[in-house]
């Protein structure tokens, strides 16, 4: 028999049992970039930002999002890994332009040395594999707080979801005490928020834990006659919430953007009634739905209102907290949901 026609006869049969045995290659590849991937950078403020990049494999194909502060996810439209180099891309909407964003870098056990592109700007990129450990029970209070920062299906986030103000992740303004003349006189019971200092006794702000750049926001207020406060969008951006019903539009009242811009129509109810803002914060860009009414469309804000949260904690145009303001007089909240808008490298 012809030995050579043997051994080809021999080795389909051979590779075909080893590969049974074999992960494939891709899988195997895959397994060094999936996990959740983390970075810092300066941003054009100076300030220090964080990303997260997540890729999973399913199928055989990779995927990923990107991850900013306050939890905006951005996917990855296009992942690639060969050899030992990782690529990603993506667009985003910034000011009416469509930039594409792309990182590329070499994958060393659970780092990532390479470039970030911006547009037409690039930047070193260095990012840092987390380790996956399996989860540790959780004490009940911290299980209560983890839950009021989960979010709907549609994306909307409960900011009042805890049995307390700091199980719901609210807190005092940093940059005040209840040493200085403010007190704290907020209560959250069956999901309602309410702030009543007492007589003759000054209030104080309060914040929540997440930071947002861009979002929506569903608000629900009641006022007592007389009475004042404002919502902060991003802590430092206030819309006034008081008992103005039935006076004419100003920059001053219920649903204006505070000494900015007044509103186009006064849509307040009588004092002692609930009433609903919807509201759209996006580049900067203010849209108020007060009651159902357009009172405020697509307002570029030129900068902080009156009362704001100082530099040193937030500036103009960065992420932010909610703030409720609670130093002016008796109010009540209820239902606060906000959604992240994603457009952000």
């Amino acid at each position: 028999m012809n030995r050579w026609l043997t051994v080809r006869a021999l080795v389909p049969v051979f590779l075909g049992s080893l590969g049974a045995a074999v992960l494939p290659l891709g899988a195997a590849d895959d397994a060094r970039v999936v996990g959740t991937w983390k970075w810092t950078f300066a941003g054009q403020d100076g300030t220090s930002r964080t990303r997260e990049l997540k890729i999973k494999s399913e199928g055989g194909k990779l995927s990923g999002v990107v991850v900013r502060e306050g939890g905006q996810e951005t996917a990855v439209k296009d992942l690639k890994f060969e050899g030992d180099t990782l690529k990603l891309s993506y667009s985003i909407e910034r000011n009416g332009q469509t930039i594409e964003v792309a990182y590329e870098g070499k994958v060393s056990g659970d780092s990532i040395e390479g470039t970030s592109r911006f547009g037409e700007r690039s930047r070193p990129w260095s990012a840092r594999r987390e380790a996956t450990a399996a989860p540790a029970a959780k004490p009940a209070a911290a299980a209560s707080k983890e839950s009021a920062s989960k979010e709907s299906a549609d994306g909307w986030i409960d900011l009042l979801k805890g049995g307390t103000l700091a199980e719901a992740g609210w807190k005092i303004r940093a940059d005040r005490t209840e040493d200085d003349g403010h007190k704290n006189f907020w209560t959250l019971k069956d999901g309602v928020l309410t702030n009543k200092p007492a007589e003759g006794k000054g209030g104080i702000d309060i914040v929540h834990e997440k930071r947002l750049k861009d979002f929506e926001l569903h608000v629900e207020f009641n006022v007592p006659a007389h009475s004042n406060s404002g919502v902060y969008l991003r802590g430092i951006y206030e819309i006034q919430v008081e008992d103005t019903a039935g006076r004419p539009p100003a920059d001053n009242i219920c649903g204006a953007v505070y000494g900015q811009k007044a509103v186009s129509e006064n849509a307040a109810k009588p004092a002692g009634e609930w009433q609903t803002f919807d509201i759209t914060l996006k580049d900067n860009k203010v849209t108020v739905i007060h009651n159902g009414k357009k009172v405020i469309d697509a307002f570029e804000v030129k900068g902080k209102t009156g009362g704001a949260l100082p530099d040193s904690i937030i500036q103009h145009g960065a992420p932010g907290p909610l703030l409720l303001q609670g130093d002016h007089g008796e109010v009540q909240f209820r239902h606060i949901r906000i959604r992240p808008i994603v457009s952000v490298f």
